[in-house]
C-alpha cells in the first residue's frame, strides 16, 4: 500500500512540478485544526490518502483519495471553487491520459487507475480552504 502511494506521488510529480502544485505528499493529518495554519505555506497541495482496498486478492485493488487543497484568497466561494476545480480538473485529465504507471524501484508490473471508478467531491469549502477529494481505484498488477 505504501509502495503504491509513493508511486502515485511520483507519477503526479512528473506532470505537476512545484510551480503548479507546491506540495505533493502522503496525507498526514495536515487538515486538522492544529495543522491547518501551516497549510498556507504548502498550498496548492495534492495530498494522497489511502482509503480502502483488497491488497492480497487475486485481482488486487487499492483505493486512494487525492485531496486537492487550495487557499481561498477572498471570501468568494464561487471564485475559490473555480480555482480549486481548475486544478482538480488538470489532475483528473492527467490521470485519465496517463492511467497506467510504474510501481517504482524493486518491483515489476504496473498500477492502473480504473477510469470508470474515479469520483470527485467537494469536502470543504469555507473562507480559508477549498478541498476536493478525487477518489481513485488503483488496480495492482505488480509483483
Amino acid at each position: 500500500m505504501h509502495i503504491c502511494q509513493t508511486a502515485i506521488i511520483t507519477h503526479l510529480r512528473m506532470q505537476f512540478p512545484t510551480a503548479s502544485i507546491k506540495t505533493l505528499a502522503a496525507y498526514a493529518g495536515q487538515l486538522s485544526k492544529q495543522e491547518a495554519p501551516k497549510l498556507t505555506q504548502l498550498l496548492p497541495a495534492c495530498l494522497v490518502m489511502y482509503i480502502d482496498g483488497s491488497p492480497i486478492a487475486q485481482d488486487a485493488d487499492l483505493q486512494y483519495d487525492l485531496l486537492v487543497v487550495t487557499q481561498s484568497t477572498a471570501f468568494d466561494r464561487k471564485e475559490s471553487q473555480r480555482n480549486n476545480l481548475s486544478l482538480a480538473t488538470d489532475i483528473v485529465r492527467y490521470c485519465k491520459d496517463k492511467n497506467i504507471f510504474a510501481p517504482g524501484p524493486g518491483r515489476t508490473g504496473t498500477y492502473e487507475i480504473s477510469r470508470e471508478r474515479t469520483r470527485a467531491r467537494i469536502l470543504i469549502q469555507d473562507h480559508r480552504f477549498t478541498v476536493v477529494a478525487i477518489s481513485l481505484l488503483i488496480l495492482d498488477r505488480t509483483s
